[in-house]
C-alpha cells in the first residue's frame, strides 16, 4: 500500500533527491498503532531518496526531518505510540533529534474526547505523554501534535473499524466507563455531523473523512478498510465523497483469501479487507453534484504475505493502472508469466453505489454483471436488452422493516412488537402474527415455503400499536436479505399463507399476486443472481448480506409493465416450478430446475434470440466458479471440477 500511495511519479528526481524532503511533505497516520505503515511509508520514501542520488549523509538527514515532523502518528494507546517512536528512531543512524509529531492522544474523560477524530473540530491535540516534545500550542503550557488542514502529502491509515451494533461498541476502550463510553460516542456523533459519514459504517469511515480534510490537494491517501466500505448501504455517502473528492482511486482486495488460510489484512479482526488509494482532487464539483468518477478495482488472486512480493505486486499494479488508463476496461495484473489478478474500470455515476466489480475474479463477468443492472445482457459479443425498463425493488414494492422492529426470539434480548418461537408444524404456521423468520437450507428447497415462526405478545413487550403496525407490512412474498449462496437455494420464496418477516426474509407487497409470482421467478434466477451478487456485500466468503435500505434500492424489471399474456405465463410457470426441489444457488449450474426458471425469465422478459440461453449458461458458470459464491464449500467444488475439466458447461 505504501508504494502505490508514494508514487514516484508524485515528485520530480530532483525533489526525491532532496535531503529536505521531508520539512516541506508530510506523512501521517492518525491512528498509528505501533507505526507499522508509518515505517512502510518512511521506507517508501528512503528508496526513492536513494534511487535519486542519495547518499549515506543525505539518509541521515532526512531520517532527522521526518523523526522532527515530517512524519505525523498519534493514538490512543501510550504504549502503541512509545513503539512507534523508538521504531521510527531505530530506523536511523543514533542522531540526536529535537521535536516530534508522534503523540499519544485523549480518549474518554469527562468530555468524552475521541482521540484522533478531535482533528475535525481543532488543528492541534494535546499529547498527553512525552512520546514525543510535540509542537507548542500558544501558551507553551501544553505539548500538542499539530495538523493543519490541507497539510498532508501522504497518509496512511488502518483505521479502527469498530461501530455500536449487534451488543459491540464503538470506543470499546480498555479502561473506559460505560458513561465515558457514551460520552465518547455523543462527542463523535457530534463532530461529524457535517461530514460525509454514516455512523453506522462505524469509525474507518470517520477517519477517511478526517484524512480528506486534512490532504493537501494533489495529495495521496492509502487506507485498509473493511470490505463492507466497496458494498454496504451504511458506506454509500462516503463511497459518495471518494468519488467526488478524490481521482485515480484504486480498489484492492483478495478473491481466494481462504485458500491461503490468511483471512485479512490487519492482525485483529479476521475478516475480509480492501487497500483503498486515491488522490485528492484540486477542485470538485459543486454540493450535490453528480459527475463521472471511476473506481480502478483490482482483484487478486492470493493474498500478498511478503514485503518483498508486495512491492512486486504493486509496480505490476502501477503497470497495469496506465494500460488501462490508456486504452481498455479491464487489463490482466501480471507477474512474469503468471496472472496475480485483474483490474477492471468502473465507472460511477459519483453516487455511491455499490463498487461491485471488486472481488470478480472474471473481469468479463463483472463487466457483464454491471450490464443487467442496466436491463442489458452484454457477454463476449451477445447482446439483448430486456423488453421493460429496469427499476428497485423499492419501486416496485412495498418494502417491510428490519427484524428490530417486527420482533424478537424468545430468550433474546426484547425488542420490536413481537416475541416470536418456531412453529411446530405446517399446520401451526397458518395463523394470526406468523412470520418467515429465518433460512432453513433442508426445508426451504422449493419456491413455496412454509411461515417459521408465530408472535407472542408477553407483558412488556411492544404495544398493541406497534402490533398492528408490523401487521400491515404481511405478505406472501419475501426476499432474503442474508443469502448464503453456500446453503440455500432460494433468493425469494412465496408463502401460502401470508406472514411478517424477520432476521434473513424481508416482506415485499404488491396487488397483483401475478407481479408477486413473476418477481419470485426472476429473483431466484441466475439474472436475478447475477443483480443481487452486484449489491450485496461480500465480507465474508460465500454469503451476501443486504441491509433493508440497501435492498429497496436492488435493480429489478419493472414487472408491472410486463404485457398480460406474458405475466399470466410467467404466473403459471412459477406455479408449475414452485413444488420443484432446487439444489443451493452455488450448485445452479448442475440444476436442471434452475434452467427451467431461467427459461421462464427469458420468456417472460422477451430476451430473444439463439445465443441467449447459451449466454446466461455461462455466466451461470463463471459465476459459480467465483470464490464470493463457492465460498470453497466442498461439494460445490466438487461439482465445478468436471465441468472444469471441459471448458464450457
Amino acid at each position: 500500500m505504501a508504494d502505490l500511495t508514494i508514487d514516484k511519479s508524485l515528485l520530480t528526481e530532483e525533489e526525491w533527491g532532496d535531503s529536505d524532503l521531508f520539512r516541506k511533505h508530510c506523512l501521517s497516520d492518525l491512528s498509528c498503532g505501533t507505526g507499522t505503515l508509518l515505517r512502510a511509508g518512511y521506507h517508501r520514501v528512503s528508496t526513492l531518496h536513494e534511487h535519486a542520488g542519495g547518499n549515506l549523509e543525505s539518509l541521515r538527514r532526512l531520517h532527522t526531518a521526518a523523526v522532527e515532523g515530517g512524519i505525523i502518528g498519534t493514538d490512543v494507546n501510550p504504549i502503541a505510540a512509545h513503539l512507534t517512536m523508538s521504531s521510527l528512531a531505530a530506523l536511523g543512524y543514533g542522531d540526536p533529534y529535537g521535536n516530534t509529531q508522534i503523540g499519544w492522544v485523549s480518549v474518554g474523560g469527562e468530555k468524552g474526547q475521541t482521540g484522533s477524530l478531535e482533528y475535525f473540530a481543532t488543528q492541534r491535540v494535546v499529547d498527553l505523554f512525552s512520546v514525543g516534545a510535540g509542537k507548542f500550542a500558544d501558551n507553551g503550557a501544553k505539548n500538542a501534535v499539530y495538523v493543519q488542514d490541507a497539510s498532508i502529502d501522504w497518509t496512511l491509515m488502518n483505521p479502527p473499524y469498530s461501530r455500536t451494533r449487534g451488543g459491540l461498541s464503538a470506543f470499546d476502550i480498555g479502561g473506559l466507563s460505560e458513561i465515558e463510553r457514551k460520552a465518547c460516542q455523543r462527542r463523535w456523533k457530534s463532530l461529524v455531523k457535517n461530514e460525509a459519514v454514516n455512523n453506522r459504517a462505524g469509525l474507518a469511515a470517520s477517519f477517511l473523512a478526517l484524512a480528506r480534510q486534512k490532504c493537501k490537494p494533489g495529495g495521496r491517501v492509502g487506507f485498509v478498510l473493511p470490505l463492507s466500505a466497496a458494498f454496504a448501504e451504511s458506506w454509500a455517502v462516503t463511497r459518495r465523497m471518494i468519488e467526488q473528492e478524490f481521482e485515480n482511486i484504486v480498489a484492492i482486495t483478495v478473491a481466494d483469501r481462504r485458500a491461503s488460510g490468511k483471512q485479512s489484512l490487519s492482525a485483529d479482526t479476521g475478516m475480509e479487507e480492501m487497500l483503498l488509494v486515491g488522490t485528492k482532487r484540486s477542485t470538485h464539483g459543486r454540493k450535490g453534484q453528480n459527475s463521472v468518477a471511476n473506481v480502478y478495482c483490482v482483484t487478486l488472486r492470493q493474498p500478498v504475505l511478503r514485503t518483498g512480493e508486495a512491492g512486486v505486486i504493486a509496480r505490476s499494479i502501477q503497470s497495469a493502472l496506465k494500460q488501462i488508463k490508456a486504452s481498455s476496461i479491464n487489463y490482466s495484473i501480471r507477474v512474469g508469466d503468471d496472472e496475480a489478478g485483474q483490474i477492471c474500470t468502473f465507472a460511477t455515476k459519483a453516487d455511491g453505489a455499490p463498487w461491485n466489480p471488486l472481488g470478480v475474479l472474471h473481469a468479463s463477468l463483472a463487466l457483464a454483471a454491471n450490464a443487467l443492472l442496466e436491463g442489458v445482457i452484454r457477454f463476449d459479443e451477445h447482446v439483448a436488452s430486456i423488453s421493460v425498463p429496469m427499476s428497485t425493488i423499492g419501486d416496485l414494492f412495498k418494502v417491510g422493516p428490519t427484524h428490530d422492529l417486527i420482533g424478537h426470539l424468545s430468550g433474546r434480548d426484547p425488542r420490536g412488537a413481537f416475541e416470536f418461537v418456531p412453529v411446530v408444524s405446517p399446520i401451526d404456521a397458518i395463523g394470526p402474527d406468523r412470520a418467515l423468520w429465518k433460512a432453513d437450507s433442508h426445508t426451504q428447497k422449493y419456491m413455496t415455503v412454509s411461515l417459521t415462526h408465530k408472535g407472542m405478545s408477553p407483558t412488556g413487550v411492544g404495544s398493541d400499536a406497534k402490533r398492528e403496525a408490523m401487521r400491515q407490512f404481511r405478505s406472501t412474498l419475501f426476499y432474503a436479505r442474508n443469502m448464503r449462496w453456500t446453503s440455500q437455494a432460494l433468493l425469494s420464496a412465496v408463502t401460502t399463507y401470508p406472514g411478517m418477516g424477520g432476521s434473513t426474509w424481508t416482506s415485499l407487497q404488491h396487488d397483483d399476486q401475478r407481479v408477486l409470482k413473476a418477481f419470485a421467478l426472476w429473483a431466484n434466477s441466475t439474472l436475478g443472481f447475477l443483480v443481487h451478487w452486484t449489491q450485496g456485500q461480500r465480507t465474508h466468503s460465500g454469503r451476501s448480506r443486504t441491509q433493508v435500505k440497501a435492498l429497496a434500492g436492488v435493480p429489478c424489471p419493472r414487472l408491472d409493465q410486463i404485457p398480460k399474456t406474458q405475466l399470466e405465463q410467467a404466473a403459471a410457470a412459477f406455479d408449475e416450478l414452485s413444488t420443484q426441489s432446487l439444489l443451493p444457488a452455488c450448485q445452479s449450474h448442475t440444476d436442471e430446475v434452475r434452467k427451467k426458471i431461467d427459461h421462464a425469465v427469458l420468456k417472460m422478459l422477451d430476451l430473444k434470440g439463439d445465443n441467449i440461453p447459451g449466454t446466461v449458461a455461462t455466466l451461470q458458470w463463471l459465476w459459480c466458479n467465483e470464490p464470493s459464491v463457492h465460498g470453497h464449500n466442498r461439494e460445490a467444488l466438487a461439482l465445478l471440477e468436471p465441468t472444469l475439466s471441459r471448458q464450457q458447461p
